[in-house]
């Protein structure tokens, strides 16, 4: 199923948005709990301009995977797309205080990672 989202990927670079949603369906059809899926159909919602779409897709990958940098993108893709670049930084500098504070000895990572 990675190929398939990675194919999807292939398919949204190449502007084919309804190619690439359909192997994210696919994916979700087996394995309805990976977020690459619907983290590639954000994307296309995104692209499509539907920010509503885009954005509630991206919240459920960040709910399945709190990490996902695709979501986070998606997210702050929705917040440029809204006219709002103060709301996309805010969110992207947020993220990236929160993956210092994991990276700190005694936080996440160990000291020697």
């Amino acid at each position: 199923h990675d190929a398939r989202v990675e194919l999807g990927r292939i398919y949204l670079q190449g502007y084919f948005d309804t190619l690439s949603a359909e192997e994210a369906r696919k994916v979700l059809e087996d394995e309805p709990d990976n977020p690459e899926a619907p983290a590639l159909l954000a994307a296309v919602a995104l692209r499509r301009n539907n920010l509503a779409e885009a954005h509630e897709l991206a919240q459920k990958v960040r709910s399945l995977d709190p990490g996902n940098v695709r979501a986070l993108a998606t997210l702050a893709g929705v917040e440029i797309a809204n006219r709002d670049v103060n709301a996309a930084l805010q969110l992207l500098a947020s993220e990236i205080e929160a993956a210092g504070q994991q990276d700190r000895p005694g936080r996440g990572a160990p000291a020697n990672c």
